[in-house]
């Protein structure tokens, strides 16, 4: 498993017959132009957009004749230049379900990473979906109050 666990070239475990397919991509820029704004967030790990991930490979002791289809996705992380301008925008978190321990914690990340980006405009949305067409029972949620 240590060999799984390092970076290194997929070839080294792909057998012949093997094939590596890359999901297909819906990109917001197929509908929406994109203000590729900047990002405000400084980082050096900016994520190029060309950027697959390659689904975990698994390798067997006792390995099939059968070839193996692994898939590629797109990898996640920030990207130097954002489709829609922070500055511009408002979020509404909406959460839906049964109790979810760790959930709070997810809210508060939320709201101060969209703080982070500039989004100045930031609700949360009582009472799940239906919640939504009620907006006048949102809560502004602010970095202060979910500290």
């Amino acid at each position: 498993l240590d060999f799984l666990s390092t970076r290194g070239s997929v070839n080294a475990v792909l057998r012949v017959g093997d094939e590596i397919k890359r999901m297909k991509v819906i990109s917001l820029s197929d509908n929406f132009p994109s203000a590729r704004v900047e990002n405000p967030v400084r980082t050096t790990g900016f994520v190029s957009p060309e950027s697959w991930v390659t689904q975990t490979l698994q390798q067997f002791s006792k390995r099939s004749d059968q070839s193996h289809v692994y898939q590629q996705m797109v990898t996640a992380g920030p990207r130097e230049h954002l489709h829609f301008d922070p500055s511009a925008s408002a979020a509404c978190i909406v959460n839906c379900g049964g109790l979810c321990p760790g959930l709070n914690a997810v809210i508060r990340e939320l709201v101060m990473m969209l703080d982070l980006y500039g989004v100045k405009t930031i609700y949360g949305c009582k009472g799940g979906y239906k919640g939504l067409v009620t907006p006048e029972k949102w809560i502004k949620l602010t970095p202060e109050l979910v500290e």
